[in-house]
């Protein structure tokens, strides 16, 4: 709990001052000989007040450690570093763990190796370094030496990656083509069962790309898988395939798969662009502009226009293929659709309404069947900024208001009176840029200024959980930029 350690001197203030270290690559400027009020002070939205603060702390068992009895000692897994809940006067000064000791006797301020090493920052100038392009701290582009230049000519970080979220786990993809990922021991972390107890799922694991796919173009994680586009444009695929083969394998394929042996999909030849998985399926985009489906289909979500089973991927039969933005394959179990975006705004729906979102009597769609355009929902295609849809629809329009409709149970407070359709607006949020899928109870929104909302009831949003859009406190040194969501977490740059 958050008291324990701000009842305990520097404590806190300590392990803040060691995480901010951490995420920028950078010692913090703060004098460590600051007075304990002064020092925690600086450090108050870091730990004390925020439940992620100490969600990684954990108390260390002194008998089977052999280590001095009376004394209680914790593990931050952020950093790495162990510090003494009581801690020790060195110099009149209150310090915790060995980094600061040796930083207060001796001046050893050299910086503590963390349990993540993966720090990218490089320095003040480019202020979001960890990214896949160089930016300063206004989000421009620039180039190496930090001049603003066009998006045509964004320059690589050759320290940048982007972050792949995805289920229980998640990524780092580094512009040189090294992958780490951290999380659920499993398949999807590439672990066998022999190597599953030496991962420690708390550090970032250097991920190797499986020998029979060798070479790829691009990487697809979906919530219990993995995609390959490997050099010739073939598929290759493993994961969790239990859902009616949302993997499309062939019969015989099927007789020997693991799980955990990348196989390649056969498409008949088919070469592939692109892959759009969720929980239930799988649809793929080839580079002759065809989409191709598997996975479950029991209310028409494939857009087949029947409610066949499928042996392997099949043919769907959509139009304007190349304009295809995005498909939105659903996230969550109950949910019974896939929504296609185009490129133009416009948008299409093949499966049940079972929540009632686009009208009062459930909409069934079964082919690809245009959505929010006043026939099928409201008229407001050409308004809509970004949405999530599971047994909620939560959308955002481009005017940065929110609306709600679906099930009644997680996110159905804090409504106006305001009406679109079966849509209705949130009263006190406004502003809003993009929202975040957070398992099927909750919801992150981010502002177009950076403040970030929780939504819902899942027991991980902690004290952020509520029907109502409620504010997260974010400590002053941090810019929220973008956000990545799991099935029970979310992570911010």
């Amino acid at each position: 709990q958050s008291k324990d350690i701000s009842d305990n001197g520097r404590l806190y203030g300590e392990i803040a001052y060691y995480r901010r270290w951490s995420e920028s690559g950078t010692m913090p400027e703060t004098s460590i000989k600051l007075d304990t009020e002064s020092f925690n002070k600086i450090y108050d939205g870091d730990i004390a007040y925020i439940p992620r603060g100490v969600e990684d702390m954990y108390y260390l068992d002194n008998e089977k450690l052999g280590l001095e009895e009376g004394k209680i000692y914790i593990i931050d897994l952020t950093t790495g570093i162990i510090y003494a809940l009581s801690g020790y006067t060195v110099e009149n000064v209150d310090v915790h763990s060995l980094p600061m000791y040796k930083a207060v006797a001796n001046g050893v301020t050299t910086a503590p190796k963390f349990a993540q090493a993966e720090v990218s920052g490089s320095g003040d100038n480019l202020a979001y370094a960890g990214q896949e392009y160089l930016k300063d701290k206004q989000g421009n582009y620039v180039d190496a030496e930090g001049n603003i230049v066009d998006e045509k000519d964004k320059v690589k970080n050759p320290n940048g990656f982007k972050i792949i979220a995805s289920g229980d786990n998640i990524f780092k993809l580094y512009n040189n083509g090294d992958l780490y990922g951290r999380g659920k021991r499993g398949a999807q972390l590439n672990t066998s069962p022999e190597k599953m107890k030496e991962l420690n799922q708390y550090e970032w694991q250097k991920w190797n790309v499986p020998l029979e796919v060798g070479g790829y173009k691009k990487i697809i994680i979906s919530p219990s898988g993995m995609f390959f586009i490997d050099k010739n444009d073939d598929l290759w695929a493993y994961g969790d395939n239990t859902v009616q083969n949302k993997l499309g394998l062939t019969g015989g394929q099927l007789v020997d798969y693991t799980g955990r042996e990348a196989t390649k999909v056969n498409l008949n030849g088919k070469k592939v662009k692109n892959v759009f998985s969720g929980v239930n399926s799988t649809f793929l985009i080839t580079l002759d502009n065809e989409v191709f489906a598997a996975g479950l289909n029991s209310n028409y979500e494939l857009g087949f226009g029947d409610t066949r089973l499928t042996s392997c991927f099949e043919k769907v039969n959509v139009e304007n293929v190349e304009n295809i933005d995005k498909i939105y394959c659903s996230e969550h179990a109950d949910c019974k659709l896939t929504v296609i975006r185009y490129n133009d705004n416009t948008f299409y729906m093949a499966g049940s309404d079972t929540w009632n979102i686009l009208g009062e009597n459930k909409i069934i769609c079964k082919t690809f069947t245009k959505i929010f355009d006043g026939n099928n929902g409201p008229d407001i295609d050409q308004d809509i900024e970004d949405f999530s849809w599971t047994s909620q629809c939560i959308l955002v329009k481009k005017d940065g208001t929110v609306w709600f409709a679906g099930y009644q149970g997680y996110m159905a407070g804090g409504l106006s009176n305001e009406k679109s359709g079966m849509l209705t607006k949130y009263a006190d949020i406004s502003d809003i840029k993009k929202v975040f899928s957070y398992g099927c109870s909750g919801a992150i929104l981010l502002s177009k200024t950076g403040d970030c909302y929780s939504l819902g009831t899942n027991g991980n949003l902690g004290k952020y959980a509520s029907t109502s859009p409620k504010k997260i406190i974010i400590p002053d040194s941090l810019e929220i930029i973008d956000i990545w969501t799991g099935r029970s977490w979310f992570f911010s740059f």
